[in-house]
């Protein structure tokens, strides 16, 4: 608990202060932060994958995938043209087999199988009873287990229940044969998130589990540590295993899903199985609900419970009434297009409130399910269980539309989904797969909301492809549990390029996905320059606000390569970015109008900020997302603890200072637009079109300052943020009152950088009562403060600082002689900036220690700053008017108050007390300041 002393040191920064240190007006903060949570709002209304499907009921199938529209060809829309040519993935990099494996192969005898761990960033393959796996990146680090006698037929990757195994054991290797299932622990020389070191096998196995000679096909693990298996005769296994043995259980034990409570008191012969072996599972971790496919087909759902840790199984659907269903929404196909399905993937709750699975038939048709009932016009209850399992929705792949119908898949035997990209592997020969990849990322914006826009690109694949995976990332950016996805454009200034792996026999091919930043980076290179006929088709396709955020990730890059093509990313910002425009009641609205639009209330037409302006907005809001509704600090045991660390909130302030680099290196932005050429005679229009194309751009130039003020007062307060992480968060914190704490835990980082002057001075008040409490030295913190923070914390505030810090040295010293001295210098320094100190606090300082001297002439200091021509004296003797005497006055007698309180302390004092007060018996002798004294009383 700090003293009442020490709380009164952090309040020596006046008020007055603290209102007019401020140099960006709350006004332009207020303005921008408007518009800049437009740009967040609109950031998370893109629509719902079942609205771009059209799906309305869960009773009524819709189709798509038929019309030229739901695969747009550049080449057939004159406007873009010139992108016919545009990449949509990047460099496809082929990693051949690491060498010992390959002797691997021609020695196998029994079984080869394959796989891939992405979680881990290994594949793997088995070769009769061993087992290896590499980093399927490099085809480094190969590590294997060659501990069995039967042949592997299958592998899967867990992760372990929390508090059952060592901390060393990150993983558990799952390995079934045609009698067992063994499970290995996997450990890591190191691990960094999704960056792990060199791999370690255990060689003797946690768990061994007899199978009863059932064939286990593959394995599926979930986040929360549990372990499904599918079995060729048609059963759904779980591995379950606790930290001991129970009193009925075994530690580790191998549950059926599928068959009766009482099926183990029938004989094996009598056990009826069926000959539909189970060969995929896809579990929708973000809902709890697990799905099976089966070799004929059938598709069924399990409903894991609320918390994920129940089963019971809810409905089943053959494959041969689904592709009934199907064909009754394609008229002109028959079923067997529908047919055989090849893959499943449950879709997450992020990427949609209706549609809950995928599934892909042999030709390559997508087929959309949902496991809830909907109602057209009805309301998705996210948290309802799963009731159903229907066709709602089929799209067929590229190829069907009337102009492109000569290029039809066939042969799909490995597909791949994920958060909207396909990915489909069709045989060409026994060397040549060819691999379609299809994305929805090219058309962010649809005309429609109710149509889905995709792009696809075939892919030479040499070898057969035997599995497809995503490489994971761990961006900055996470949305809230409640929020769909946003599109790689929403998230590409933070998020690295999506990354797909494709496993055959012959190694590993890395595909990048091009974001549309990567796209237009590479348009400037190829068009060695910031103007072209691709570029500006670049700008039509994502409209300018968004072609114009575009053009600011790149043009704010740090990288020294792409200096360049980050001056021609800057002039293809100028050059396309358009100029404000504006509308008269009636009008036509322009024809590509950006986003943000000022109306009549001061003007009579409706004014269209520039792509430039709403581009500049719009980068910034996809900067500030993160933080933007997030609060500084959250609470855990009693403490608050800093929502950001301090490498997050290092990582923020590069990206916002580059933005205001760029600003102050760009004439348009750093110096006031010139609106001279709107008067010349040789500009086009009336009068009143010249006045408001005049007052359109004074409308913008007035926006683009409140966004520039906006911008440094982010990076201060950032800066700040990050200085008190440094310094202790928590105990900065705990220095504040509850009030101000209470703030940091339940205000946004929009309001504190809005309207969070108060806050920001109590953080700073507390941060420099950690050094003066501890009688450190205050100037490295003031200085770094100084710098850093300048509208926070300007150099009159270092002063303060300082004075507080030799004040309360002062306290400390025993010897009277340097006591007063350094009295006197705190002085000193209190009288530097008069008009920035509380009086009022000082002066209780002083009086507390006995120092009124420096009591009296810090106020007579004060009361000279405040009133230096002596109007009050006027107005007092006179009774006169002058100038502003009467409010001259009134300060000074303000100022006084201090003295005569003193004077009122002392005297009660000595009334109760008819020795003299200690205050007076420590006090120091007159000072120069006498003849100021004399002249007060």
């Amino acid at each position: 608990a700090r003293g009442k002393s020490e709380k009164m040191e952090a309040q020596f920064m006046g008020p007055r202060r603290r209102a007019e240190r401020s140099t960006a007006s709350q006004e332009a903060l207020s303005s921008a932060c408007k518009l800049v949570d437009l740009h967040c709002v609109e950031d998370g209304r893109f629509p719902d994958v079942s609205s771009q499907l059209r799906v309305q009921s869960d009773t009524i199938a819709t189709p798509s995938g038929d019309n030229d529209l739901d695969y747009p060809s550049f080449e057939r829309q004159a406007s873009l043209q010139s992108l016919a040519s545009l990449a949509h993935v990047g460099q496809v990099s082929r990693i051949p087999l690491p060498h010992e494996l390959v002797e691997q192969f021609r020695q196998t005898q029994c079984s080869c199988y394959m796989g891939l761990f992405p979680d881990i960033g290994r594949a793997w393959l088995s070769v009769d009873s061993n087992i290896y796996l590499w980093n399927f990146e490099d085809g480094s680090d190969l590590a294997y287990f060659d501990g069995l006698s039967e042949a592997i037929f299958c592998a899967g990757l867990a992760l372990p229940k929390p508090g059952i195994f060592h901390d060393h054991i990150k993983y558990l290797l799952c390995l079934a044969t045609a009698i067992e299932i063994v499970i290995l622990g996997v450990s890591f020389s190191s691990s960094n998130g999704n960056c792990f070191g060199e791999m370690h096998l255990q060689a003797e196995p946690i768990f061994t589990l007899q199978t009863n000679n059932v064939h286990m096909s593959s394995f599926k693990t979930i986040e929360n540590g549990r372990i499904f298996i599918c079995a060729r005769d048609g059963s759904l296994h779980e591995i379950v295993y606790q930290a001991r043995d129970g009193w009925f259980t075994p530690r580790c034990r191998l549950v059926n899903h599928s068959s009766s409570a009482f099926s183990f008191l029938l004989p094996s012969f009598l056990t009826f199985r069926d000959d539909d072996g189970l060969v995929q599972v896809s579990v929708d971790g973000s809902r709890n609900i697990l799905y099976t496919r089966s070799e004929r087909g059938t598709l069924s759902v399990y409903d894991l419970g609320m918390d994920g840790r129940g089963m019971s199984k809810v409905a089943s659907l053959g494959q041969d009434s689904i592709a009934r269903k199907a064909a009754l929404v394609f008229r002109t196909f028959g079923e067997n297009l529908f047919k055989p399905l090849i893959y499943i993937n449950a879709i997450s709750a992020s990427e949609s409130h209706f549609l809950h699975l995928l599934a892909v038939s042999q030709a390559g048709v997508r087929l959309y399910f949902t496991s809830s009932r909907l109602q057209p016009g009805s309301q998705v209850n996210p948290t309802a269980r799963p009731t159903t399992l229907s066709l709602v929705h089929c799209r067929l792949p590229p190829g069907y539309s009337p102009a492109t119908s000569s290029n039809q898949p066939s042969n799909i035997h490995t597909a791949f989904y994920s958060k909207g990209t396909l990915l489909l592997s069709s045989f060409v020969s026994d060397n040549l797969d060819s691999l379609i990849y299809v994305h929805p990322d090219s058309f962010p914006f649809p005309p429609s909301q109710n149509v889905l826009h995709e792009s696809f690109v075939p892919i030479s694949v040499n070898g057969r492809s035997l599995a497809i995976a995503e490489v994971p990332t761990d961006p900055y950016i996470r949305r809230g549990a409640g929020h769909l996805d946003v599109p790689p454009i929403v998230t590409q200034h933070t998020k690295p390029s999506r990354r797909f792996v494709v496993l055959n026999t012959q190694g590993t091919i890395l595909i990048d996905q091009l974001r549309p930043v990567d796209q237009l980076r590479a348009l400037l290179i190829d068009s060695q320059g910031g103007k072209s006929d691709a570029i500006h088709s670049f700008f039509r396709l994502h409209r300018l606000d968004q072609a114009c955020a575009m053009c600011l990730i790149v043009a704010c890059s740090t990288a020294s390569v792409n200096v360049q093509v980050a001056q021609w990313a800057t002039v293809a910002f100028l050059h396309y970015g358009g100029e404000p425009q504006y509308q008269l009641p009636g009008a036509a609205a322009p024809s590509s109008p950006p986003g943000t639009i000022l109306g009549g209330a001061v003007i009579t037409p409706d004014v269209f900020h520039s792509g430039k302006h709403d581009g500049l907005y719009l980068y910034f809001s996809r900067l500030a997302n993160p933080l933007w509704e997030a609060s500084l600090a959250w609470e855990a045991n009693g403490q608050l603890q800093s929502r950001f660390s301090s490498d997050e909130l290092n990582y923020f302030l590069q990206l916002f200072r580059s933005l205001f680099e760029f600003l102050e290196r760009v004439p348009h932005f750093s110096k006031p637009s010139q609106l001279d050429w709107i008067q010349s005679p040789s500009s086009q229009g009336s009068q009143n079109e010249k006045r408001y194309r005049a007052e359109a751009h004074r409308i913008e130039q007035t926006s683009l300052q409140n966004i520039s003020q906006l911008i440094v007062r982010t990076i201060e307060c950032i800066a700040l943020w990050k200085i008190v992480f440094e310094n202790g968060f928590v105990d900065v914190a705990n220095g504040m009152t509850q009030e101000f704490r209470d703030r940091l835990v339940r205000e946004p980082f929009r309001d504190f950088v809005q309207n969070g002057k108060p806050l920001c001075d109590a953080l700073i008040q507390s941060l420099l009562n950690q050094f003066i409490n501890d009688l450190a030295e205050t100037g490295s913190i003031s200085a770094r403060l100084c710098d850093l923070c300048p509208s926070l914390f300007s150099p009159d505030d270092a002063t303060i600082a300082k004075a507080q810090e030799v004040f309360s040295k002062a306290k400390t010293v025993s010897n009277r002689q340097e006591k007063f001295k350094k009295f006197r210098e705190s002085l000193e320094l209190f009288s530097r900036v008069p008009r920035q100190i509380d009086l009022q606090c000082v002066a209780k300082q002083f009086e507390e220690v006995g120092y009124f001297d420096g009591l009296v002439d810090l106020t007579l200091v004060v009361a000279k700053e405040i009133d230096p021509q002596d109007f009050a004296l006027s107005y007092f003797k006179t009774g006169q008017p002058a100038a502003d005497g009467a409010s001259a006055l009134q300060s000074r007698n303000k100022c006084y108050e201090c003295v005569t309180k003193c004077l009122d302390n002392l005297l009660s004092a000595s009334r109760a007390a008819p020795q003299l007060p200690a205050q007076l018996q420590a006090t120091s002798l007159p000072s120069s300041g006498q003849q100021n004294r004399e002249k007060l009383a």
